[in-house]
């Protein structure tokens, strides 16, 4: 979960052990990590590890020009962006993913409402609380646990509403 580094010649002797760094980038070029105080020491002898340093979570980010500035976020594929905490992005390409949403691939969609959820499509937005499309092109759903599963231009902007799918379709509550 990570990678390891042995600190050997520390002047303060505690600090001699191994590491395990809880950021982690898995390969690509570009990727941005932004906390870096969250190493963890591999005290495996003793059953557990310890946190070390003042961070608050790892993030993962593999590809190409991907951001996870806040912690526990998860950005896979090029040019994706968490902008909350526990943002996820699957893969694809300028994804956007918000606090505890996730955006499974695809591209340019944006998840900003607090866990909403894209599956994949393109040019999608979910802003409201619980919202989630399935995929699709172009589609808004700016509700409250209401859902869009795909198809075109469709908006879904009342409380728990729905739209099946089409073209064109709104569904305000």
């Amino acid at each position: 979960f990570g990678m390891k580094v042995t600190v050997t010649n520390d002047v303060t002797a505690a600090n001699n052990k191994t590491y395990i760094l809880a950021n982690t980038c898995l390969g690509g070029t570009d990727n941005d990590i932004c906390n870096n105080a969250n190493w963890i020491a591999d005290n495996t002898t003793a059953g557990g590890v310890i946190i070390q340093g003042a961070g608050a979570g790892s993030s993962i980010r593999c590809g190409n020009s991907n951001s996870s500035p806040y912690t526990y976020g998860t950005a896979f594929g090029q040019n994706n962006a968490i902008s909350n905490s526990y943002g996820t992005v699957g893969g694809g390409c300028c994804n956007i993913a918000g606090e505890f949403a996730t955006v499974a691939g695809s591209g340019q969609n944006t998840a900003t409402g607090a866990y909403s959820a894209i599956g994949g499509g393109k040019l999608n937005i979910a802003s409201g609380l619980y919202a989630r499309i399935g995929g699709g092109r172009c589609n808004v759903n700016s509700g409250t646990f209401s859902t869009i599963s795909g198809g075109t231009n469709n908006i879904a902007s009342g409380c728990y509403t729905t739209v099946g799918g089409g073209q064109a379709n709104c569904a305000e509550g």
